[in-house]
C-alpha cells in the first residue's frame, strides 16, 4: 500500500509538471506569435512612410527643376511694370499746372489793376489838359502811363510764356496718360501669361507625379511579385 501511494504521487507531480511546461510553451508561442505580428505590422508602415516620403521629396524636387517655380505674378509685374515713373511726372506736371495757374490768376490781376491806373491816369491826364500850368502833372502822368505800359508788356510776356508752359504740361499729362493706358494694357496681358505658365507649370507637376506614382506603383508590384516567388521556392524547397 505504501508503495501504491508513492507511484501515485509521483505520477501526479509528474502530470502536473508536464502540464504546466506544455502551459508555459503554448502561453510562449502565441505572446511570440502577437510580437512577431506587431513587428511585422510596424516595419510594413515605416516602408510605407518612408515611400511616402521619398514620393514628397521627389515631386518637391521636380517642381523645384520646373521654369517660374518660385517666381510669383505679383514680383513679374512689378518688373514689367513702366507706369509707375510716367505716373510720378504727370503728378509732377498736374502740381506744375495748378501752381502756373495761381501764377497766370495772380498777373491777370495784376494786368488788371494796370489797365485801372492807366484809365485813371488818363483821364488825369485830360483834365490836366484842360488846365493851364499843369506841365509837371502832364509830365509825371506820361512817366507813369509808360511804366505802366512797360509793366503791362512784360506781364504779357510773363503771361505767354506760362500759358505756353501750361499748354506743354497738358500735352504732356495727356501723353502721359495715353502711355499709362498702354502699359496697363501690357500689365493685363503679362497677367495673363503668368498666369497661363502658373496652370502649365502646375499641369506639368500632375503629370510628373502622376508618372512617378505609376513607376513607383510598378516597381513595387515587382518587387511584390519577387517576394512572392521567393517565397513559393521556399516553400517549394521545404
Amino acid at each position: 500500500m505504501f508503495l501504491v501511494r508513492q507511484i501515485r504521487t509521483f505520477h501526479k507531480t509528474v502530470f502536473s509538471v508536464r502540464s504546466s511546461l506544455f502551459g508555459k510553451n503554448r502561453s510562449t508561442k502565441s505572446t511570440n506569435s502577437k510580437v512577431s505580428s506587431v513587428q511585422k505590422k510596424s516595419t510594413k508602415k515605416q516602408q510605407r512612410d518612408n515611400q511616402r516620403l521619398i514620393q514628397y521629396y521627389t515631386i518637391k524636387n521636380s517642381l523645384r527643376e520646373l521654369p517660374f517655380s518660385n517666381l510669383r505674378n505679383s514680383a513679374v509685374v512689378n518688373f514689367f511694370d513702366q507706369a509707375s515713373p510716367l505716373k510720378v511726372e504727370l503728378k509732377q506736371a498736374n502740381i506744375e499746372i495748378q501752381t502756373n495757374k495761381s501764377v497766370i490768376s495772380a498777373t491777370a490781376n495784376i494786368l488788371k489793376r494796370a489797365q485801372e491806373d492807366i484809365r485813371i491816369l488818363t483821364c488825369k491826364l485830360v483834365d490836366s489838359q484842360n488846365q493851364p500850368d499843369s506841365s509837371e502833372q502832364l509830365k509825371e502822368c506820361l512817366d507813369k502811363i509808360s511804366k505802366l505800359e512797360k509793366e503791362k508788356e512784360d506781364n504779357s510776356a510773363c503771361m505767354k510764356t506760362l500759358s505756353d508752359q501750361n499748354n506743354f504740361l497738358i500735352l504732356k499729362c495727356e501723353y502721359q496718360t495715353f502711355e499709362i493706358g498702354n502699359i496697363t494694357t501690357q500689365n493685363h496681358e503679362l497677367r495673363n501669361n503668368s498666369k497661363i505658365l502658373t496652370d502649365q507649370s502646375a499641369n506639368m507637376a500632375n503629370q510628373i507625379r502622376i508618372c512617378r506614382t505609376h513607376h513607383m506603383n510598378h516597381q513595387n508590384a515587382s518587387q511584390c511579385s519577387g517576394n512572392g516567388r521567393l517565397k513559393n521556392q521556399r516553400t517549394f524547397y521545404r
